[in-house]
């Protein structure tokens, strides 16, 4: 999956309405601490069962999972 990097002041610019922040670490990694509004998918659940994203956000998932299916 591509990377793809933002800092805390470029993200604070952002319209919250124009992304979707994914958190693909794992659960304790999460428990330790998350940006509010964040969607919690780890990595390895994403990879083993892609589908979810696209049911939870039909349409919008594309994007994420052509470029996971590129790299």
């Amino acid at each position: 999956m591509k990377d793809l990097e933002i800092s805390v002041q470029e993200m604070a610019q952002l319209d919250e309405k124009t992304y979707r922040l994914i958190d693909m670490r794992d659960d304790l990694s999460y428990s330790y601490g998350n940006i509010p509004g964040s969607i919690h998918i780890p990595a390895e659940e994403l990879l083993e069962n892609p589908e979810q994203l696209a049911l939870q956000y039909p349409g919008e998932a594309d994007h994420l999972l052509q470029e996971g299916r590129e790299q």
